[in-house]
């Protein structure tokens, strides 16, 4: 992005952000509310409309620890350095949004929000290594909708797969495919372990049915001992 666009963006958000917490001090003053007047001042000082903090200097967005960093003029983003979550890929920008950890999950909303507030379009893609590793991407689109067919196979109700069917359409927007065989692949893989997965939940039906069982006998014995005992005496 162009510097020139870049700022004008910037400001425009901030200038909204600012003019909305105007109207909320007019409403507040109206109300008589004395605490929400102070508070909301104190925003329109110090506050700003993005999830992550401006550097104005060096124009890019970060977290205090700069573990999210978001540079929009050189379109790249990384969480923990390592992790690609933003970047320009075949002339579309890509937002990561595979969320493999609680702290990953907060950057990936705290990018969405910025963007979503400068009005940048973007897709959406899943990339479990980040988005320096699109093959992972390719075949993560495959699992994802082999598991929803296999979903939609057994659901009570009508399952869906537009979710996998997004990704997948979003990863060819990109110019990459995702063969037809590689989800036959997964979809026998997400079949064995729906299977594995019932078998052990059915193993764990029988041992918590036997543990109940022990339970009951044992419980009976010792009110059949008392009564033995009662008798006795």
């Amino acid at each position: 992005m162009q510097i020139k666009e870049f700022d004008k963006r910037v400001n425009k958000a901030i200038e909204q952000y600012r003019t909305d917490l105007r109207k909320r001090i007019n409403k507040a003053y109206q109300d008589h509310d004395v605490d929400r007047v102070k508070r909301l001042k104190a925003e329109l000082e110090s506050g700003s409309p993005f999830a992550l903090t401006f550097k104005s200097r060096r124009r890019v967005f970060e977290n205090y620890k700069a573990s999210c960093v978001l540079d929009l003029i050189n379109e790249t983003g990384h969480s923990y350095t390592w992790w690609c979550m933003f970047k320009r890929i075949n002339g579309k920008l890509c937002l990561n949004t595979y969320r493999y950890s609680h702290c990953t999950s907060r950057h990936i909303n705290y990018a969405a929000q910025v963007l979503g507030l400068l009005g940048i379009k973007y897709l959406s893609i899943e990339a479990p290594k980040g988005l320096q590793d699109l093959d992972a991407a390719v075949r993560h689109a495959a699992y994802v909708m082999g598991k929803a067919l296999v979903a939609k196979k057994y659901a009570r109700k009508h399952g869906s797969t537009k979710y996998a069917e997004t990704l997948i359409k979003n990863l060819n927007k990109i110019g990459l495919k995702v063969p037809k065989s590689l989800i036959t692949e997964m979809t026998k893989r997400a079949e064995e372990s729906r299977r594995a997965k019932l078998e052990r939940n059915k193993q764990r039906r029988i041992e918590i049915a036997g543990s109940l069982l022990q339970l009951a006998i044992d419980e009976r014995m010792k009110r059949d001992q008392r009564q033995v005992s009662n008798v006795g005496n």
